[in-house]
């Protein structure tokens, strides 16, 4: 059906919504993505992580979070080249983050509502193809809270998403269906996961229809993904001497701790979601009720399972042909990689992200589906009127369901403003008054050592291949990503500075720094290690705070 000018009102305005809702959220770049600057992922600290390994990059250091160690603490290579390129011509990162990832967020909410709109529509549908999937993906605070936190997720999501979709145009949507999966897996190591999903759900589609398996356009398209990526794996595995990232060894391991976590993590997912997790539940069951009407009935020889119109493969067919395979593997798979790695701790649900496109176009197909959608089961499309209002009432519990997440999604971009200001004061507090050689220790190893600048022990692991090697007994049951430690081995160090998470910035100076930042590593380490520092607090006056109020900046220093 012809998009209108009348059909463009709805999605320009939950466009504007969007892009109004992220703007509204501030400067909430949080931890991880300065990490890039120094390199790592994971917890708080991924953004800046990224920041850091983008300017060590772009001063000829290499994509590292310390000159002189070859570790590859982040997982996003392609934004961290994004990052150092815009560095490298005097753009901020903080900025130039924020608006690349409000940017695809809205390209992903028009390629989403696009690919809604191209399957076959009647005359009481199509006028609202597009409009459920679109309010599904732009509606979630969880992904517009994402988009603006200087993270590459919305980036990765949008080059999973044309790939997928793309690969559902058939033969001729994959050689460029392949060059966005080629880009994800670029962008993090999970793209190439992805990428074996789309191919195996093809392939499942043509073993299910006896169709020819290994022809030439069938492995073209995956040789031509191994001939993109295997050089940038080649040289990556070269330069820093592990198969894969160095966060990977750091937060996985867990075994069925992580199984546990994961699935507590989905199970969050669904229950602050419930308009989807309602879709979802009518749709397997209208698809079930269909399944087992059609179920042993004689089938038309010249349309059975195997024949090209069915497939989809013949010219004029209706079949949805591989699509709901490659829908269905991806999805299916990425969920069970999801479960097996724990999920994540983020109030944005980072990891479900890159399925959130996925699943609101799966959603759409299903409800305008000819044979499958519940919508039918109640005759709304026997009935116009009836038909609207359903429609109607879809849209209004998917708007709805946003206030179930939107409390704890603003409350989370709060507090990483929080921390942005207070962290930033303290990283340019070390920079004017640190010793340029100094040696910092800290968990949260993305703001503070990205305005420092100084070389730092990051204690979690994620850019340290001591810790992120250790093998820990109870690993998996604790906060997922921040589990790995030494404390004897990053003390035995002995760093110039280290900061505790909890007390490094306060409105008072903390007398008992000492014995409170020692304590909780157990008890003999403040006999072990307190002997050797001695508890710092300094003034931070307001007009350097960021904050408009004085602050104390609290640190433990080897004394010498």
């Amino acid at each position: 059906m012809k998009i209108t000018a009348k059909h463009l009102l709805v999605p320009a305005a939950a466009l504007l919504c969007l892009l109004a809702f992220e703007l509204s959220l501030g400067v909430c770049v949080q931890e991880d993505a300065f990490i890039l600057g120094c390199a790592g992922e994971g917890g708080q600290a991924d953004a800046f992580l990224s920041f850091r390994s983008a300017r060590n990059l772009g001063h000829g250091h290499g994509p590292v979070f310390n000159t002189g160690e070859r570790v590859e603490g982040y997982t996003n290579f392609l934004w961290v080249l994004f990052i150092a390129a815009g560095m490298k011509v005097g753009i901020d990162p903080v900025g130039l983050a924020r608006w690349l990832g409000a940017f695809f967020s809205l390209a992903l909410a028009v390629a989403v509502y696009c690919t809604a709109r191209r399957g076959s529509g009647d005359r009481i549908s199509g006028e609202f193809r597009g409009l459920i999937a679109l309010l599904l993906f732009s509606f979630a605070p969880y992904m517009g809270v994402e988009a603006v936190e200087g993270l590459e997720t919305l980036f990765f999501s949008f080059c999973v998403f044309m790939g997928v979709a793309l690969s559902l145009e058939r033969r001729r949507g994959f050689p460029w269906a392949t060059l966005f999966l080629v880009l994800a897996a670029l962008t993090r190591p999970e793209g190439v996961l992805v990428a074996a999903l789309v191919y195996s759900g093809s392939a499942l589609f043509r073993l299910k229809h006896r169709l020819p398996l290994l022809g030439i356009a069938d492995l073209a398209h995956p040789a031509l993904f191994l001939v993109c990526y295997a050089p940038y794996w080649i040289w990556r595995f070269g330069y820093y001497g592990y198969p894969f990232p160095n966060s990977f060894y750091a937060k996985t391991g867990g075994g069925i701790g992580h199984v546990v976590s994961g699935l507590e993590y989905l199970g969050r997912y669904l229950l602050l979601n419930p308009a989807i997790s309602f879709i979802c539940l009518a749709a397997l069951a209208a698809l079930a009720i269909r399944l087992v009407g059609i179920r042993g009935k004689e089938t038309d020889p010249g349309r059975r399972a195997g024949s090209p119109g069915e497939s989809g493969e013949g010219p004029g067919s209706s079949s949805p042909g591989p699509a709901p395979w490659i829908l269905g593997t991806v999805l299916t798979g990425y969920l069970l990689y999801i479960i097996s790695v724990g999920g994540d701790f983020k109030k944005t649900f980072r990891f479900m992200i890159p399925l959130l496109p996925l699943l609101a176009v799966m959603i759409e197909r299903i409800l305008f589906s000819p044979r499958f959608s519940p919508l039918r089961l109640i005759g709304c499309h026997e009935n116009p009127a009836r038909f609207r209002i359903s429609i109607l009432l879809l849209a209004a519990a998917v708007v709805l369901n946003a206030a179930v997440s939107l409390p704890s999604c603003l409350a989370w971009a709060g507090d990483r403003r929080e921390d942005l200001v207070k962290r930033t004061a303290a990283g340019q507090w070390l920079a004017r008054n640190a010793d340029p050689g100094a040696v910092l220790a800290i968990r949260c190893a993305g703001i503070i050592p990205y305005y420092s600048g100084l070389k730092t022990i990051d204690m979690w692991g994620i850019n340290d291949v001591h810790i992120a090697h250790r093998k820990m007994p109870e690993m998996g049951w604790g906060l997922i990503g921040h589990e790995k430690n030494d404390h004897d081995y990053v003390f035995n160090r002995q760093p110039d500075i280290y900061l505790d998470e909890k007390y490094y910035i306060t409105g008072k100076p903390v007398f008992v720094l000492k014995r409170q930042a020692f304590r909780k590593f157990g008890p003999h380490w403040f006999q072990r290690f307190g002997h050797r520092y001695e508890a710092r607090s300094r003034r931070i006056p307001a007009s350097e705070s960021g904050t408009g109020k004085t602050l104390y900046f609290n640190y433990l220093e080897l004394i010498r």
